[in-house]
């Protein structure tokens, strides 16, 4: 993990430990209130082990929506 995503995982800490809001972290991390929501249902559902492949997973996502589209 390099510092950019331990920042990304502090702040989306703090939303899901509820010291800051949704709003505020799209704000700080640079993305919209609806991607923050999904890091934070992916935090709550995998677990911290995931959040190094939080890139790889978003890449797999939007390759496997390129294929259904087709």
């Amino acid at each position: 993990m390099n510092n950019s995503d331990i920042n990304r995982f502090k702040v989306i800490q703090d939303v899901y430990d509820r010291r800051i809001r949704r709003v505020d972290a799209a704000d700080i991390l640079d993305l919209s209130v609806r991607q923050v929501q999904r890091l934070i249902d992916r935090l709550r559902e995998f677990g911290v082990m995931t959040t190094s492949l939080w890139g790889n997973l978003e890449a797999m996502s939007n390759r496997k929506l390129s294929c259904n589209r087709k």
